[in-house]
């Protein structure tokens, strides 16, 4: 926890005035370094997903390279949105493969192909990621925000 010392009044007021100021653009900062920590956790998830390239019918032990790879370009973090006092963000996937079919000309959607990875499907076995990934990610993700709050927080106070 940080310490501070005043020597008067006025400058203890007036930095928590340029704190109060700066609230939001620290809890911003700080989300963002949060939610940095947790979208490298998922692409490294998502590195050590299996892959399965065989072709024909036959149960797939994972989603293929070239949909693994989709997965790691499609990866990104949603603009922040503000609800009420709240600020929030998502880490997940946009976009589309370059395999298309034709029920998806477009290519497969990143989404889906996350979710039959995640869940599995008839003819793929899961391996879930995401939800480990994020389990895994938390704790440092809090870590890392505390570290930058404190950092800001002592900044401002200081200065």
């Amino acid at each position: 926890m940080a310490k501070i010392a005043f020597k008067g009044l006025s400058e203890y007021i007036a930095s928590l005035e340029k704190l109060g100021r700066d609230a939001g653009g620290i809890t911003r900062k700080a989300l963002y370094e949060g939610v940095d920590v947790t979208a490298d956790e998922v692409r490294n998830a998502i590195e050590a997903l299996p892959t399965d390239d065989r072709r024909g019918h036959h149960r797939r032990k994972g989603i293929t390279s070239g949909q693994k790879k989709a997965l790691l370009d499609g990866l990104g973090v949603a603009p922040f949105r503000e609800d009420g006092d709240m600020i929030n963000t998502l880490v997940g996937f946009s976009g589309y493969s370059d395999y298309a079919t034709r029920k998806y000309p477009n290519g497969q959607p990143l989404a889906l192909i996350a979710r039959v990875a995640e869940s599995g499907n008839s003819f793929t076995d899961k391996t879930p990621f995401m939800a480990p990934a994020v389990r895994k990610a938390r704790k440092p993700a809090q870590e890392k925000m505390k570290e930058v709050f404190e950092n800001e927080i002592d900044e401002i106070m200081k200065g």
